[in-house]
């Protein structure tokens, strides 16, 4: 059965937190990390994780997304909005997407309940989902999870084709994507090409997260990133090496 972790952003209120955790028990998922929560959510969570006191004492605690993120393989936000850069699913492709990808280790995101996620986690994901409302379009954080664990729950345990299955073997981890991101915005940054840096370092975020990329493709583009670094360093030596800042 595929390892299941849920992750909450910056939750807001120690109720929905203690919600979550029971939720966590009744799906038999591995485990709920907050990210950066309020200072006062263990007390608020125990009123409502009647039953699940235990797992609220497991509960991992990241500073940063990055942070929670490691480790795992496919990660699916969850969000209310749409919009150009923000491409989202029905929740009932879940359980497609999860036998897709097969992976190993997968996260479900869930953002703060004012202003979910963001679009420096949304850039993060493998995919975005969005549960659709005949009335108010934004759900209480913890009825989003149980809906989301519900309609996970055929994927987690359905086998998946033993072609998709190796593939998912060869998956590149969350935290190899992200220094690979990192690695391609301070070489391609530090070209004399004037590139639009905060639309740049979404894209290289976004082509890396959102698409199932496989170590060989990861050694690829390291490769193609040290040919950069080895053309500027050869460009630099030239009379003809662009100078200034209006190159681009």
């Amino acid at each position: 059965m595929t390892q299941l972790r849920i992750a909450l952003l910056e939750p807001k209120t120690g109720e929905n937190v203690g919600f979550v955790a029971r939720l966590c028990d009744n799906f038999q998922v591995d485990e709920l990390i907050l990210v950066r929560p309020r200072p006062d959510w263990e007390a608020r969570a125990k009123i409502t994780a009647c039953m699940s006191l235990e797992r609220l004492a497991k509960i991992k605690i990241a500073t940063s997304l990055e942070d929670a993120l490691e480790g795992s393989d496919l990660i699916l936000g969850f969000t209310a909005r749409d919009g150009k850069e923000r491409t989202t699913h029905s929740v009932r492709d879940l359980t497609p997407t999860l036998l897709k990808g097969k992976a190993k280790d997968t996260v479900l995101l869930f953002g703060s309940e004012d202003n979910g996620l963001p679009a420096s986690a949304t850039n993060l994901c493998n995919g975005l989902f969005r549960i659709k409302l005949r009335g108010m379009k934004s759900l209480n954080l913890s009825h989003a999870v149980a809906i989301a664990l519900h309609e996970a729950e055929p994927g987690r345990r359905q086998k998946a084709p033993d072609g998709i299955t190796r593939k998912a073997r060869n998956r590149m981890k969350f935290e190899e994507k992200h220094y690979l991101a990192q690695r391609a915005f301070e070489v391609l940054t530090s070209t004399p090409f004037q590139f639009d840096e905060p639309h740049l370092h979404g894209t290289i975020q976004r082509l890396l997260h959102q698409g199932a990329l496989q170590t060989r493709d990861g050694r690829t583009l390291h490769k193609i990133l040290t040919l950069v670094e080895w053309l500027r360093e050869k460009g630099e030596e030239s009379p003809h090496w662009p100078q200034g800042k209006d190159y681009g």
